[in-house]
């Protein structure tokens, strides 16, 4: 597998990753978070509202805004940095070109 299909490949899990979390933080009222547990009850927050769902979806929550946070830098991260190795490869190239045009007159 070459290494742009593996950056691809992270870019659609981050970028599925980050949808469903906000998809979700959208319909159980806010995320994890920036929520709390306290007594075994479990509240998610948005902007400053709380709303209490099951232990399940607070963790879910929290799974995908973590996987948020870690897979959408990285995603990024990747794509940049691959975008400057084929800009400095073709720079490279060009300067490689020159310079056998040169020794050739």
């Amino acid at each position: 597998m070459k290494p742009i299909q593996i950056i691809d490949r992270i870019s659609y899990i981050a970028f599925a990753n980050f949808f469903l979390f906000m998809v979700m933080s959208v319909v159980i009222g806010g995320d994890a978070l920036s929520g709390f547990v306290k007594d075994e009850e479990y509240f998610v927050s948005d902007y400053g509202e709380y709303a209490q769902v099951d232990i399940f979806t607070w963790y879910l929550s929290r799974t995908l805004g973590l996987g948020a946070l870690v897979f959408m830098p990285l995603a990024i991260t990747l794509k940049f940095s691959h975008y400057l190795y084929r800009l400095i490869r073709r720079i490279y190239e060009l300067i490689r070109k020159k310079c056998r045009n040169s020794e050739s007159q």
